[in-house]
């Protein structure tokens, strides 16, 4: 059903994130006079940090979901509980030193792919795409006259077209670039509908599955697992970090336009907070920001059963203060 691609092995001389072997079957695609989907879970680019040998990805000691690159400070940093380590030179695991920075979105796939097939009619569709149409049929029509197509999640849900021989997700791990527990899930949620929906218009479709980490359990899953099994272990591990079901998240955001203010406002919440402390409550904070936006964001991730309750006791403070917000898990 799939065939995986080891990028840190194929990676072709046009990009590092399109494969000899893809570039091989778009151009056979192509020949045959059928579409070939290639896609990305995000418009955008993030970093991850992924080891070229053994396939390590850096992950949250605290939240179990990947950590972001951020070049400019040098260090590594969970978007969750802000929890900070150094910029990697070494894996951890296999200590290789070839560190592989991952990030691409749909605006570079689509310049790669214009200068290899400058002939062929390539539509890329995402929000920034859409929002140059006027409508859904006008964005159907784009698609049908394509050859190519370059989309994110929209195209798993939105659309039913003919003639799709070749399916390819152009970075797996991408699908864990969400800084949420549940990011595994979603991405496998994702792919499958994504393949799922093209299987029952033809049996016949080629899915290629890129990775720098061909080992990784995304994979493994994908490959060799039933929704059964996948609840069961989604289940076990929510329940070993205490996620939900088995407990309240709510994640305190705040964000200024000084790094200091930002820290010290955070501080200020969670020192109330204490002051009311009850047994059982966990709180992951690390006193670390992200810039973004010409923003200084701090968050504070707190785990009880009964989590709204706690919060009472700043609720003027969540009302007041434009600044912050908080965000409850699903």
């Amino acid at each position: 059903m799939f065939s995986i691609i080891n990028l840190s092995q194929d990676a072709s001389r046009e990009s590092k994130y399109l494969s000899s072997t893809l570039l091989r079957q778009i151009e056979v695609t192509l020949s045959q006079g059928e579409k070939v989907l290639l896609y990305l879970n995000k418009r955008w680019s993030h970093v991850a940090s992924v080891c070229r040998d053994c396939g390590h990805i850096w992950m949250c000691p605290n939240c179990d979901v990947s950590m972001y690159v951020h070049k400019t400070e040098k260090k590594l940093l969970c978007h969750i509980c802000s929890e900070s380590s150094p910029l990697p030179h070494k894996c951890s695991n296999c200590e290789s030193t070839r560190i592989e920075f991952t990030g691409v979105g749909t605006q570079h796939i689509e310049e790669v792919l214009k200068n290899i097939f400058p002939e062929k009619r390539i539509y890329r569709f995402d929000s920034d795409a859409l929002s140059r149409v006027s409508g859904k049929k006008e964005a159907l029509d784009l698609l049908e006259e394509a050859d190519i197509i370059i989309g994110t999640k929209m195209l798993t849900t939105w659309f039913n077209f003919q003639k799709v021989w070749c399916i390819a997700v152009v970075l797996v791990e991408w699908e864990l670039q969400t800084p949420w527990y549940d990011a595994e899930e979603k991405a496998f949620q994702n792919i499958r509908q994504l393949i799922g929906r093209w299987n029952r218009l033809r049996q016949k479709t080629e899915i290629l599955l890129q990775t720098f980490s061909p080992n990784q359990r995304l994979i493994t899953r994908l490959t060799e697992k039933g929704m059964k099994e996948i609840l069961q272990e989604s289940l076990m591990e929510r329940k070993q970090f205490n996620y939900t079901p088995y407990t309240d998240i709510a994640i305190l955001h705040i964000r200024d336009e000084s790094k200091e203010v930002s820290v010290k406002s955070m501080n200020t919440l969670l020192k109330k907070l204490k002051q009311q402390e009850r047994d059982g409550i966990q709180v992951l904070y690390g006193e670390n920001t992200f810039k973004k936006n010409k923003e200084y964001h701090t968050n504070a991730i707190i785990k009880w059963k009964w989590v709204r309750n706690y919060l009472e006791y700043i609720r003027n403070d969540i009302l007041k203060n434009s600044r912050l917000s908080v965000q409850f898990s699903d």
